[in-house]
């Protein structure tokens, strides 16, 4: 089974140090949708976009190291977060296009970190 990772020409990989811990797969597509509401008191719905699928990730008790390589890879010298595509590669080797939603993480450790990062699958 290979490391999960980021990459995106241009920037270092981030390969992770181990798998992820929890992935719920992807989520059902999002609508992107605006509902509104006339003065005369009527409804109406606005599409924003093609709807988005969330792949939600989460790691526990990986390294400083693992935490220092995503902060610059999702960063604002990195992919930007959400500002820039980049390829997710999975444990079975599979590639998805994604942005990054959001991501966090908390100290377990000194050395020690467990990591939450939500990305949005590109519509292809």
């Amino acid at each position: 089974m290979a490391l999960p990772r980021f990459e995106k020409s241009g920037l270092s990989t981030v390969t992770f140090s181990r798998a992820y811990l929890a992935n719920s797969g992807r989520a059902a597509p999002k609508p992107r949708q605006l509902v509104t509401r006339t003065d005369g008191g009527s409804y109406g719905v606005v599409t924003l976009g093609p709807p988005e699928q969330q792949l939600p990730l989460q790691w526990q008790q990986i390294p400083l190291a693992d935490i220092v390589a995503v902060d610059a890879f999702l960063g604002p010298t990195g992919v930007n977060f959400a500002a820039e595509t980049f390829t997710w590669v999975d444990t079975d080797a599979s590639e998805t296009l994604v942005r990054c939603l959001d991501y966090s993480y908390e100290a377990v450790t000194p050395e020690s970190f467990n990591l939450t990062v939500l990305l949005v699958v590109e519509p292809t």
